[in-house]
């Protein structure tokens, strides 16, 4: 399985969620963070999608309620 780089990760949460790069980690998750929304979400798939050259199917983006899930969905599309 191919490994990404956590910070860069980080930035992209940051970013798109507008919270400082501090407040994302492992841990982070829809229910811990309130600017992780519905929309927002969307928004974060959209900018992973682009960013990694991937494309996410319907369960993934479903499934990818936390900092920790998203990594590991994104290393599993990039193998």
């Amino acid at each position: 399985m191919k490994s990404i780089d956590v910070d860069e990760l980080k930035i992209i949460f940051s970013k798109v969620l507008n919270v400082n790069v501090l407040d994302i980690g492992m841990t982070t998750a829809l229910h811990t963070l309130p600017e992780w929304d519905s929309l927002n979400h969307m928004n974060l798939v959209t900018a992973l999608e682009e960013h990694f050259s991937i494309e996410f199917d319907q369960a993934e983006v479903e499934s990818m309620i936390n900092f920790h899930i998203v990594c590991s969905t994104i290393e599993a599309c990039l193998d």
